[in-house]
């Protein structure tokens, strides 16, 4: 991610604070003051107004987090700016939206299905969130319904994949359900490792986890072909020895699909990987020089 390391950074920072504060006055949407939103557009605030006085002047590393993490929401909350019904996204996600927590948060449920579909949309301009499933794809050669299900326990996971089967049922060609599983890394954590490549191979590490430790579930519902294939995904606050911006968030994920699957299916598939494929590089800064 473009880091907010100088104050040149700040003021860019600061312009998508003022690019949010803006898009919830023209809908309409209180933004309170005291939600984790607001909160992280206020800390850039003060950052600015620290670095306009004296632009040599550091910051701490909790001012440094919520940087990270308004970086991480920003555009996607901007992206609903041509959305019409916008304005109920922008009022769900004005509850809890603190990822270094593991609780379950309405506002971080919502807003898995905004990031991946601001991922998708970078390739796919034409995704659009539609309830349900939860994002609606038009491909060439039919539609793909993609239900979001952001994971607190695993315990929950089953339950959680049958809900997303139904919210694909029905009403598209290919069903596919997307797993966010940020809370498996512990909360407050910063993931520290000598380069980026060790970075990659521990987030990948625990999404190919996940998918074992639950394949046997996810099997039954494409061998039934309920479903076409399942994505995970998981962010998380990274950290390489010798980078100039110590905190910056990271991205992984996979989609994994099994079984036979009928040609159109398998079509549809494909456009969907060239779709998804994690670009975590184009998240980090370069390492130091």
């Amino acid at each position: 991610m473009e880091s907010p390391d100088t104050k040149t950074n700040f003021f860019k920072l600061s312009e998508k604070a003022k690019g949010i504060e803006d898009l919830y006055a023209e809908a309409g949407v209180r933004l309170p003051a005291k939600c984790t939103l607001a909160m992280l557009i206020a800390n850039v605030k003060s950052l600015i107004a620290m670095v306009s006085i004296d632009a040599s002047a550091g910051y701490t590393a909790m001012e440094g987090f919520r940087a990270v993490q308004l970086y991480r929401v920003a555009d996607a909350i901007l992206a609903l700016r041509d959305v019409i019904g916008g304005d109920a996204y922008l009022r769900k996600i004005t509850a809890d939206l603190d990822f270094f927590k593991s609780e379950r948060s309405p506002a971080k449920d919502i807003f898995w299905e905004l990031e991946l579909w601001w991922i998708i949309r970078r390739k796919l301009p034409t995704a659009r969130l539609l309830d349900p499933p939860d994002i609606m794809l038009e491909l060439d050669g039919g539609t793909m319904g993609i239900a979001c299900k952001a994971v607190y326990s695993e315990k929950k996971v089953q339950s959680a994949l049958s809900t997303g089967v139904k919210q694909v049922t029905g009403n598209c060609d290919a069903g596919v359900v997307a797993f966010n599983i940020d809370s498996l890394i512990p909360p407050g954590c910063v993931v520290r490792e000598e380069n980026k490549a060790g970075l990659d191979r521990k987030l990948q590490g625990v999404v190919d986890e996940f998918v074992k430790r639950h394949e046997r579930h996810i099997h039954r519902y494409m061998e039934e072909q309920r479903l076409a294939a399942v994505a995970v995904f998981i962010s998380a606050v990274g950290d390489v020895y010798g980078w100039r911006v110590p905190f910056n968030t990271l991205r992984s994920g996979l989609v994994y699909a099994a079984g036979y699957r009928t040609p159109k299916v398998l079509h549809l598939l494909r456009q969907l990987g060239e779709i998804m494929v994690v670009d975590s590089g184009g998240q980090q800064p370069r390492d130091a020089e």
